[in-house]
């Protein structure tokens, strides 16, 4: 089993497979937002955010194409209204990939953290019911 793409890295998680040059099924680009760093203590790595920034504002447009080449079971959750990211968008990539789990766990966009237990009872029922 292999888990992979957990928040900031889900946009960059195929970045380990071949590019598919294809890609004419892959969104735009979005215009890169300004970028300054929030004062104060911060719940996050700011590194992290100069590191995959650019991979969130242009991204590799065939990693799209490759969704329905995923075949091991999925699990995609989303954080409902309270999240920065578009659930539309949630909603996108799991109908994109072939027999994906959507979940929707009203806690913004850190939900293991902020809704640890749901989190957890949502991905072990998942795990259960398809891998174990």
């Amino acid at each position: 089993m292999r888990v992979k793409g957990h928040v900031a890295g889900g946009g960059a998680s195929g970045a380990d497979r071949p590019a598919d040059p294809g890609g004419r099924d892959a969104p735009l680009p979005r215009p890169p937002a300004p970028l300054e760093k929030p004062t104060g203590d911060l719940p996050f790595d700011w590194d992290m955010v100069l590191a995959i920034r650019r991979q969130i504002d242009d991204p590799d447009p065939a990693w799209l194409v490759r969704l329905p080449q995923i075949t091991a079971g999925t699990l995609v959750i989303g954080g409902g209204p309270r999240s920065h990211i578009p659930q539309e968008r949630v909603a996108e990539l799991a109908r994109r990939i072939p027999g994906a789990r959507r979940e929707t766990i009203e806690a913004g966009h850190l939900i293991h953290a902020a809704e640890p237990e749901a989190f957890v009872q949502t991905t072990l029922a998942f795990l259960h019911q398809t891998v174990l």
